[in-house]
């Protein structure tokens, strides 16, 4: 289950030396860290009494964690030492191309603060972790992990943009003042009806320097025509305009915000179409740190962050959120 509840750092290790070990293979082969190889390493450390060893493995085949992208390796730690028979029987070993290690005893495990499986661990050929990710790893998270390796040095003149769907909800207060707290400006596309029914919750962010923009009047996603869709969005710039002064810039699609419709509904109303790099699923309410961990692991240049409001664990994971993207990007609103 989801931690519930505030986090005030990393997860562990993150930005930390990462602990020397030894472990067999299944063969009897002895692997050593740190080596005299010097390379990026990932540790994915997976138990096979849980199924997600599989998903895993073909997450790590579709990403491209091979030259010339990734000069580095990957190894596999089992964290109890324990069902490694499945290597034998089970068709989907047959993708590992890399060692699987055994921690009977899971003395390495515990070094690494491992509390679920799977967990990956990046390693940089400096011996720094960093990057941590707790779950079954997206394909592009992995290669966003890998890249953010290849330039070692912070990112600290270039953008980041943190936006926010669906606001405002019931409990908005508590974003806002997170958002004052830690004197950020974030980009908030708003669902027309909702502002309606909390039209002070709008006010004060405007208030607060934030950018509003359009996410639909209805939020409704079967049956969308473009003229359905450019009349829901039009109701919706009414409403806002009518309650911040001015018409948004800005527009969001619901459902897909990626989709080619949207860029057509926005030429037809004059606005400029916006979605996202960065997608942590904070709407499933995955817990606090693996909010945390997912926006790391996918953060870029440039990049733009889909956030829910009305999310509770997205807005105790802000703060450790933010520490960490400023200390590599300069973060604020799409304007």
């Amino acid at each position: 289950m989801p931690e519930r509840g505030n986090i005030t750092k990393l997860p562990p290790l993150v930005g930390e030396r990462a602990p020397g070990f030894a472990l067999h293979d299944r063969s009897g082969r002895l692997f050593r860290y740190p080596n005299a190889l010097g390379k990026p390493l990932l540790l994915v450390f997976w138990a096979f009494w849980c199924d997600t060893w599989k998903l895993t493995t073909r997450a790590i085949r579709q990403a491209r964690l091979r030259p010339p992208y990734w000069d580095g390796e990957v190894w596999a730690i089992c964290a109890d030492g324990r069902w490694t028979h499945r290597l034998s029987v089970d068709p989907v070993a047959r993708l590992i191309d890399f060692p699987v290690l055994l921690d009977t005893g899971s003395q390495v495990s515990k070094r690494y603060a491992i509390d679920s499986v799977p967990t990956l661990v990046l390693i940089d050929r400096t011996g720094t972790v960093r990057w941590r990710l707790r779950g079954v790893p997206k394909p592009q998270w992995l290669e966003s992990a890998v890249e953010n390796l290849s330039d070692p040095s912070p990112d600290r003149d270039k953008p980041l943009y943190l936006t926010f769907d669906d606001f405002p909800q019931p409990g908005d207060e508590n974003l806002l003042d997170a958002l004052r707290q830690l004197r950020l400006q974030v980009t908030l596309f708003a669902i027309g009806r909702n502002a309606e029914r909390m039209p002070e919750l709008v006010q004060r962010a405007v208030a607060g320097g934030h950018i509003i923009g359009n996410h639909s009047c209805s939020h409704r996603t079967a049956g969308m025509s473009i003229q359905a869709w450019i009349q829901d969005f039009e109701q919706a710039n009414h409403i806002l305009q009518r309650i911040t002064g001015q018409k948004p810039r800005l527009l969001r699609l619901p459902g897909d915000p990626n989709a080619p419709v949207a860029q057509q509904v926005a030429n037809a109303l004059g606005m400029q179409a916006v979605g996202y790099t960065v997608n942590p699923y904070d709407f499933a309410r995955p817990g606090t740190r693996a909010l945390v961990e997912r926006i790391l692991a996918q953060a870029k240049p440039n990049g733009i962050v889909l956030l829910h409001c009305g999310v509770r664990q997205t807005v105790e994971s802000l703060p450790v959120v933010v520490e960490a993207l400023r200390k590599r990007f300069i973060i604020g609103a799409l304007r």
